[in-house]
């Protein structure tokens, strides 16, 4: 998993822009000569075998890059659904101001009103065509529904276009006029955090599926949680404190979500951790949440466009450093004697359980198990 999450921020920061189509296909694993004395396959390494299908969104008189992707309308679990179709309809536009951008560039600030339900992130593109005076112009903004004033309404504010001096002088005499009928097309700003997304559901079927778990049930279960836990966000509790105060009161989590996934061998769930102390796996569960953009405020990413320009693959350094933090965790537990431990671990259950069942006096020496 580390691998996989290496090699889309390697690819990411080389091209600046996002994959957008990552699925466990995305992937190949290679097997090298192992060192000798070594298990074989310790020497494999995940490596990326698709460079993704991200398609740059040309916009009319700007330098703006938006990324579409050919295969958004296939539903597929690793893709969240509102990464697909756009939205379109019709409006009325009201345009309140122009304002000067950056050198030759201007900035409309106006207000679309329309029946349409709209789901728009502050990072969403909104492509407008309105015919002030008989002209055709193209407008590119983004919608704020927090500055709007009615129901139904959403101001906007454009992305800085060059527009000819003609247009201008249109917008200018259609300022305060309402512009029935115009198109429009609500695109969602897709980047790195689409990629981010996909690779979360990578480790759910890396760590949370088996025979008896599908990945469908897994991601059902893992949201949930990541719902739940920020429901009960506090910021002075971190994330794996808060999952495991919620595991510890509704033993159902550990059911679902519990460590004995991670074993091909039937087993119960306090059974996997006398293997994986229960504080590395609220670890693991809260790193796994923390890829999901816009689940609430643990999120590394607000949205699905929540990236830096210039610096989309930056969205992968807490997945890394948190993967590293989990493996050094974990290195002990690849060298350590399981069955030993098992044994150590059933004794103690084992003598806990006589305790409770009788009366309250010790058990006998010759019930207590022998030192080893």
């Amino acid at each position: 998993l580390a691998d996989a999450v290496a090699a889309v921020r390697a690819v990411t920061e080389s091209a600046q822009r996002p994959l957008l189509n990552i699925s466990a296909d995305s992937f190949q694993v290679r097997i090298s000569e192992p060192a000798r004395g070594l298990p074989h396959l310790w020497s494999a390494k995940v490596t990326l075998a698709d460079p993704g299908d991200a398609i740059a969104l040309p916009i009319q008189a700007s330098d703006a890059q938006y990324y579409v992707s050919p295969s958004a309308a296939q539903l597929t679990v690793y893709r969240p659904v509102h990464a697909g179709r756009p939205t379109r309809g019709t409006a009325s536009i009201r345009i309140r101001d122009l304002l000067s951008g950056t050198g030759d560039e201007t900035i409309v600030d106006g207000t679309l009103v329309t029946e349409e339900k709209i789901q728009a992130s502050p990072n969403d593109l909104a492509w407008i065509r309105i015919s002030p005076g008989g002209g055709r112009v193209d407008l590119h903004a983004r919608l704020e529904s927090q500055s709007a004033m009615a129901g139904g309404e959403w101001r906007f504010r454009t992305i800085p276009q060059r527009l000819s001096g003609d247009v201008r002088k249109l917008l200018q005499a259609a300022k305060g006029v309402p512009l029935p009928g115009s198109a429009f097309e609500i695109v969602p700003l897709l980047s790195t955090p689409v990629d981010l997304y996909a690779l979360g559901v990578l480790a759910v079927r890396i760590l949370l599926t088996d025979a008896k778990n599908s990945l469908p049930v897994a991601m059902d279960e893992i949201l949930s949680l990541a719902r739940q836990v920020a429901t009960e966000h506090d910021p002075s509790v971190t994330l794996d404190g808060r999952i495991g105060a919620i595991f510890g009161r509704d033993h159902r989590w550990l059911t679902s979500l519990g460590p004995h996934r991670l074993c091909s061998l039937t087993m119960e769930p306090q059974e996997a951790f006398d293997l994986i102390p229960s504080s590395l796996w609220w670890e693991t569960l809260a790193l796994i949440i923390r890829m999901f953009p816009g689940i609430g405020p643990d999120s590394e990413c607000s949205d699905l466009g929540d990236a830096s320009f210039g610096g989309v693959h930056l969205v992968f350094d807490r997945a890394m450093s948190d993967l590293e933090h989990v493996l050094r965790k974990t290195r002990s537990l690849i060298v350590i004697d399981w069955n030993y431990n098992r044994e150590i671990h059933a004794v103690i259950r084992q003598y806990q359980a006589g305790l409770g069942g009788s009366s309250g006096a010790a058990p006998s020496p010759a019930a207590q198990p022998k030192k080893p």
